[in-house]
């Protein structure tokens, strides 16, 4: 899932895009079009993205259970990412 504003792309991240966001982020890079400069995810933040991937993997709901990648459009880098957990 994908929405679209004048400035960002926002991408609904899937169970194997988040796995590769923190595993092997060139590959993701590649396949949707962006750049990462952020720092590595790794340690308590790249365990919680593999946890969401892991309730994916089982049935929940990526809407509410996912992370969407927020990407500007003019310079296609990632700007960060949102959660909408528990709503």
């Amino acid at each position: 899932m994908k929405i679209k504003t004048d400035r960002l792309d926002l991408h609904l991240l899937t169970e194997p895009q988040l796995r590769q966001l923190v595993g092997e982020i060139h590959i993701l890079e590649d396949d949707m079009g962006f750049v990462y400069q952020g720092e590595p995810l790794v340690g308590g933040f790249a365990e919680y993205i593999r946890s969401v991937a892991d309730a994916l993997q089982n049935g929940a709901n990526p809407i509410y259970n996912s992370f969407w990648l927020i990407i500007r459009r003019d310079t296609r880098a990632a700007v960060g990412m949102a959660s909408f957990k528990g709503l």
